[in-house]
This record gives structure tokens, sequence and C-alpha cells, in this order.
């Protein structure tokens, strides 16, 4: 794609990305430590002329240049993620700063303010805005001007209100309050110049109702400047367009290159968007919640292609700043996101079932022949249903998973998942349960996987008329017609926060704390009662992870995108 391969073109090597952000923290500190001096000056003055304003010209020529060093140490932040807006409104600053400045040198009259003055409002901005120009390259890092665009648009609605109810309150109050009359014009004009910039002399409020309204009226046009200042520096939103094309280009590569049966969540549901090389032979499918770029499993199409892809996605990330998560990867890639600089979390492991082994031996088990036979002799049968589905079954489908959801802890979830629909439930074979009398009692679904050696099923839900170990007779059957259709083995799925004890990082902060929480968490889920539950069919384990940057607390970070990301 021309949009994915602008970025590319834009990579550096990480040398040369290192260097352009040690240059961007350099001016970052430059900025803070000019903004924290701005307001130290005054202080300093205060204290060496008895506390009192004698070298300022006026009150409101402090509170402009207080205003403008917060600013300063605000956006001194933004500069150091490298943003291209800070870089634009750092420059708007200093001139806005350099104004004040020519009329309060102009004003002054000790020696030393007019050193102390020349030096930090004329020589270290100079400075600063030197370097600024000299790395503009530096600062590529792109903000949401949408979401800009949207706050101006609010704040002009309170600023406008803000406007009125000023007007009015002047007004309102001049006599009783300010003790003289304050006309409509003076009113608005009053309202609108609340740094008196113009007005010369700020009226004084003579009563408490008077200081209250000129609070109130400040706070207002306070917070809504702040927040089309805050707004202009927002990652990108990503705001999912049609990804038809890229959906396609992504199935090839997987039909391609078969990797896990669980790949079909990076095509379904239909909220990720995808991101390929230059030469379109790897792709990630990926989606952005809480400005973390969260990549579903591992990289898919040409695995000679996946370090390339790695360090080009990190860039466009970086570009529109995000962080960079991989979530439910496999162990094979590990050393490949080691080093690209990340960290790799265990989150629990995956049961895999041999069918050819659990057919022969497992399913012959005292456990599963009892099963077997009482099933069977109480007339319950097993069969599989082909899409597309009727509306009948599909409604009687529709009516298990809304008795299996009533259950207090259950709920649908999706991006990694599919959530029941008749459009998921479409593309997906349903084995069903059926008790003597033809009802339907419990389905699981087969995702439509390209791997054609592993199979893999997503809902297994049953009613609340199901007999117990109705998820065992069905899963069991299911099991025996996939031997039929050639399949190897069958992916359980994930048991979260199991074999944590036998991870790479086995001793951390937070891996500790996992494991806690599986051994203590089965009041919230039943983590020890899944994991018993396919211990049953004998499956060897698999770990997955979560590949993450930023330590603990990037870490908890991607797990509260990853919640958000999953909630229907």
């Amino acid at each position: 794609m021309a949009y994915n391969t602008l970025y590319i073109m834009n990579y550096r090597h990480p040398d040369t990305r290192g260097k352009r952000n040690l240059i961007a923290t350099i001016i970052a500190y430059c900025v803070a430590l000019h903004g924290a001096l701005i307001l130290a000056t005054p202080l300093i003055f205060i204290s060496l002329a008895d506390r009192t304003l004698h070298f300022y010209p006026g009150r409101l020529v402090f509170d402009v240049q207080l205003f403008l060093a917060l600013a300063l140490i605000y956006i001194s932040m933004q500069l150091s993620r490298r943003k291209q807006t800070a870089w634009f409104i750092t420059i708007g600053l200093y001139g806005v700063l350099a104004g004040f400045s020519v009329a309060h040198l102009l004003g002054a009259h000790a020696p030393i303010q007019l050193a102390v003055g020349t030096i930090r409002d004329i020589g270290v901005p100079i400075m600063i805005v030197t370097g600024l120009v000299l790395s503009r390259r530096t600062f590529t890092v792109r903000s949401d001007i949408r979401t800009f665009a949207y706050s101006l648009r609010v704040s002009v609605v309170v600023l406008m209100a803000t406007l009125a109810y000023g007007t009015v309150g002047f007004m309102i109050l001049d006599q009783h309050d300010f003790h003289q009359e304050i006309s409509l014009f003076e009113a608005a004009h009053r309202t609108i110049d609340q740094l008196d910039l113009t007005t010369g002399e700020p009226l004084e409020p003579l009563t408490r109702r008077a200081d209250a309204f000129i609070d109130s009226l400040s706070l207002l046009s306070i917070s809504s400047v702040g927040y089309v200042f805050f707004s202009l520096f927002q990652p990108i939103r990503a705001r999912l367009s049609d990804q038809s094309v890229g959906r396609a280009d992504a199935e090839r590569l997987l039909r391609r290159h078969p990797s896990t049966s669980e790949d079909f969540f990076k095509l379904w549901p239909h909220d990720k968007f995808y991101y390929f090389n230059g030469a379109r032979t790897a792709a990630l499918a990926y989606g952005v919640r809480s400005h973390i770029a969260l990549v579903v499993g591992d990289p898919m199409g040409d695995p000679a292609s996946f370090g390339t892809l790695l360090t080009d996605f990190d860039s466009y990330a970086r570009v529109n700043d995000w962080a960079v998560a991989y979530v439910h990867t496999e162990p094979r890639y590990k050393d490949a996101y080691k080093e690209h600089g990340f960290s790799l979390q265990k989150i629990g492991e995956e049961a895999i079932v041999d069918i050819d082994t659990f057919v022969a031996k497992t399913a012959h088990s005292k456990y599963f022949r009892q099963i077997s036979n009482r099933f069977t002799k109480q007339g319950y049968t097993v069969s599989v249903l082909q899409p597309p589905h009727a509306y009948e079954i599909f409604g009687q489908l529709s009516e298990i998973s809304r008795d299996w959801l009533a259950t207090p802890g259950r709920k649908e979830r999706t991006f990694m998942m599919g959530s029941f629909n008749y459009e998921y439930m479409a593309q997906c074979p349903v084995a069903v349960l059926r008790d003597k009398h033809e009802h339907i009692v419990a389905f699981i679904n087969q995702l439509p996987s390209p791997n054609k050696n592993e199979a893999n099923f997503d809902l297994l839900r049953h009613s609340h008329k199901a007999p117990g170990n109705s998820n065992d007779f069905i899963l069991m059957e299911f099991i025996r017609m996939l031997q039929t259709q050639g399949y190897k083995t069958i992916n359980l799925g994930l048991c979260p926060l199991a074999g944590l004890e036998d991870g790479d990082n086995a001793d951390s902060v937070t891996n500790n704390a996992l494991r806690f929480l599986y051994a203590n968490g089965d009041r919230f889920y039943s983590f020890n009662g899944l994991r018993r539950f396919k211990a049953k069919y004998n499956p060897r384990w698999e770990s997955r992870y979560i590949v993450y940057r930023g330590g603990i607390a990037g870490f908890t970070k991607v797990l509260s995108a990853l919640n958000r990301a999953m909630r229907p």
C-alpha cells in the first residue's frame, strides 16, 4: 500500500533513530529548563526587592509570562516525543514571548534586570529556536488533527457561552459589586480581555460574589483554551476505513503460508487494520486502542520478511505516536522480538491434541467411555451442519447462546475471538448436540482455518436443558469427525495464566503477580477448572506470550488496551 510505503521510505537505521531521539531529548530539556528559569526569575527578584514586584512594570506581564513558562514546560514533554505540532507551537510560543520580552526590557531600569532579561528572554530563545530549525527533520511524530478540530469546535462553543456568561455577569454586578457602571460593550470587552492587556486597569471586585464571578469566568476560559492546547498532541486515532483489499491480500498470504488455526482471527472480526511490507510478502493484522497498536499474533506471510516487517512497523507506529504490542504470539519468534527490543510475558498455554492418539487411546479411557455410553443410551447424537445455516437453525443456536450467557460471569468477546451473530456463524461448520427428540441443546463452531492440519473451535455453548458432561460428549464426537476429514491436531484454546512457572522470566514481578492471580483468582475466572477440563484430552502444552515494551507500566497498559479491544 502506498500509505505504508511512505513511512517505510522514512525509516532510518536504529543508530540514526537513536541520534534523533537524543537531539529531541536535549532540546526538550533546554525548553523545560528555560520555562523553569522564567518561573524562577520573578521569585528571585521578589526576594531581592523585599518581596515586591519593583522590577516588573505590572502584575499582568508577570501573569502572561507565567502562562508562557508553564506552556513551555508542558511543551517540552511533547518535544521529547518528537511531536510535529510541538515543534510548531514552540516556535510560536517563542514568538509571543519575544514580543513581551521587548516590552519588558524597554521598561527595565536596573542593569541586573536588563542583563538577566536579555539572556533569559533573547539569548536562550535564539539558541533553542536555532536548534529547532536545524533539527526540523527530527520531529516527525504526528498528532490527531481531527481530534484537535473537534476540540476546537467544542471550545468555540464553550468560549461563546463564556462570553455571554461574562457579559451578562458584569452588567448585573456592575454597581453593587464593582461600584461602577458597566455598559454592554465594556462588559463584552472585559470578558474577552481577561488579562487586561488592552483595558488598562483591571476591575477590582469589591464583594465575595464578584470574586467568585471573576474566578469562575477565568476557570471557564482557561479550561477551554487548555482543552484545545492538550488536544494538539493527541496520538493518531486509528479510524477504521474499508480494509477489504488489505484483508483479501492477508487471506492470500495465510493460504500461501499457513501457520496456526488461530490465524482466522486476523481476518475476523472486521475490526483490524493491515500493514504490509513493501513487497507485500508479509503483513500484520492490528487494532489500536488507548494509543497502543495491538498486533494479533505473529506476522503472517514469508518468515524471511518478518525482521524487516517488524522494523518498518515500529517506524510507522512511532510516527503515529503508538506503542506496539504483539498479543498471543508463539515461541518460535521469541528471538526476533527480543532483537527488536521487546520483552516477552507468558500469558498461558494452549492445549494441542493429537487427533489420532485421542481417538485410538484417550477416547477409550474409563472417563470418556462412561460419557459416551450414557449419552448414546439416552438417544443423544452429534452431527455437523455446513454453512450457510437456515434461519430456523440459527434461531435455535441463538436461544442456546442466550441461555449460556445468562450465567453470571459469561459475556461475549471480540477482536481475538468471535461473538455470536449470524454473519460469524454463517462462515463456520457447526457441530450440534441433539436429544432424542431432535432438539439442539449444545453446539460448537469450527473455525474456517487456512491450516488444513490443525482444526480449531471458538464457541462451545449449551442450554440449561443439556445434561452434565455435554461439553465433553460433543467435543469428543467432534474430534472423531475431524479425523475423518484428515485433520492431525485440534487446538483446544488457551488456558490463561497456566504454566507461568516455566516462563523465561519466571521470577519477575509481573510473572509472580500473574501466578498469584492464577492461584487465587478462581472466584473471578475458573483458571484451574479450564485447565483440568482440557488436560483430560491429554494435550501437549504450548506457551503463548504478550510481546511489549515499557516494563510493568507498559504491560499494564497493554492489558488495559486489550480489554477495551475485546469488548463487543
